[in-house]
């Protein structure tokens, strides 16, 4: 008999942020971000890499800008020691990140992320601050 059944797997982890501007909340995304690839480690800003993405909503251009991120600390195998976020509207993010290149012999990957998704994802003013929610497929 040939049959097969749908199964549930969570495999997502999430990064919840909060800053005092749109551009720190970006910044404390990205942070988050190299945290779970790399861990605390800590990079030397030898290079810079700038890093920009666009969307139509301020939620997607967050999860847009994260992603091409990934990409150049996944892909590119870019370690970032500083992120100064240049611009972040609801329509775009552009930003610096100074870094170093990753040396297999000094640095280790904790995990591998496939991608930031647009799933429950969050970004809002609340109380003073700028807050959000964004989950990594891993």
């Amino acid at each position: 008999m040939n049959q097969f059944h749908l199964l549930e797997h969570t495999a997502d982890i999430g990064i919840e942020a909060t800053a005092d501007s749109r551009e720190g909340l970006a910044k404390q995304n990205g942070l988050g971000l190299k945290i779970l690839l790399f861990g605390d480690l800590q990079a030397k800003p030898i290079h810079t890499e700038n890093v920009s993405a666009e969307g139509n909503t301020v939620e997607e251009t967050l999860v847009n800008w994260l992603n091409e991120l990934l990409f150049l600390m996944a892909d590119k195998l870019f370690i970032p020691a500083e992120i100064a976020i240049n611009h972040y509207s609801n329509n775009g993010i552009s930003a610096a990140a100074s870094g170093e290149h990753f040396d297999p012999d000094r640095h280790q990957f904790l995990r591998e992320i496939k991608a930031v998704t647009h799933h429950q994802t969050r970004v809002g003013h609340e109380g003073g601050h700028w807050k959000s929610v964004v989950y990594l497929d891993l």
